[in-house]
């Protein structure tokens, strides 16, 4: 467990947070209408079992699915029948019984994460990834994503406004220990490098949104809004956790569809 001040992380994270607040032109994403690209991360065409559990959901829900509160969206993931798929399609030892499990036992594929591994922590291939390594950078990237959604919930994206939420999660034993092991920051000088690893992260992090947008906009717009929501739930079902866990509103849910980063 590292045991800098408090007071010296805080000022490192704040000068860190002001200089990536800063760096808008490469940082910044806005609403905005762009043609959208295929996704090439775990898109493919869809199986039987993907067929039949659509045209399932289809119809027990052919009602408007975005709704207040995202009320039938929420019923249609704890639909048993779309549990058993899940249960079926990711196999973690024992059924589903509720959706709020699933994020909590099945993680991305670790080349999500390889580019940022490749280029800051020396890693050559997927492989060197190891679990903890992947568990650790997943929690990361999940706190960074919400945080992200927050600003359009009204959240001030300023570094006043993001110190509670980043020190909470910097803090986290886990991640500091798996920190240390990593030789991302030693006791010495803790402040600085943890400050270091964060602008770093968030920048990476933001190519994780954005990707994330993309494989949204294009179920939606192939399929429509309905039938591209189903299909998100069936072949994206951590998309489909995270995108549940951030919104309420509809309407920043679509206007957050509509983001991409301005380079």
């Amino acid at each position: 467990m590292l045991k800098p001040s408090l007071l010296s992380i805080s000022f490192f994270l704040r000068l860190w947070l002001i200089l990536l607040v800063g760096t808008t032109a490469v940082l910044t994403v806005v609403n905005a209408e762009e043609p959208t690209r295929k996704s090439n991360t775990q898109e493919t065409k869809s199986s039987t079992n993907e067929q039949r559990i659509f045209a399932l959901l289809k119809t027990e829900f052919s009602r408007k699915l975005l709704d207040d509160e995202f009320k039938t969206l929420q019923q249609l993931s704890e639909h048993p029948r779309y549990l058993n798929y899940l249960s079926e399609t990711y196999d973690t030892g024992k059924p589903f019984k509720k959706f709020e499990e699933f994020p909590k036992n099945v993680l991305p594929p670790k080349k999500r994460y390889f580019k940022y591994f490749q280029g800051h922590l020396n890693v050559k291939n997927v492989d060197e990834i190891t679990d903890e390594d992947h568990a650790i950078f997943h929690h990361l990237s999940e706190e960074l994503w919400k945080m992200d959604v927050q600003q359009l919930h009204g959240q001030e994206m300023t570094p006043e406004g993001m110190m509670p939420f980043l020190m909470k999660t910097m803090m986290n034993k886990n991640v500091q220990e798996w920190m240390v092991q990593r030789k991302i920051v030693t006791q010495e000088n803790a402040g600085p490098q943890i400050g270091h690893f964060l602008l770093n992260l968030m920048v990476f992090n933001l190519d994780i949104v954005t990707e994330d947008i993309e494989d949204t906009q294009t179920l939606l717009e192939t399929h429509g809004q309905n039938d591209g929501l189903i299909m998100l739930a069936i072949q994206k079902p951590l998309l489909f956790a995270r995108i549940l866990s951030s919104f309420r509103d509809t309407d920043v849910f679509l206007t957050w569809t509509k983001r991409r980063k301005v380079q």
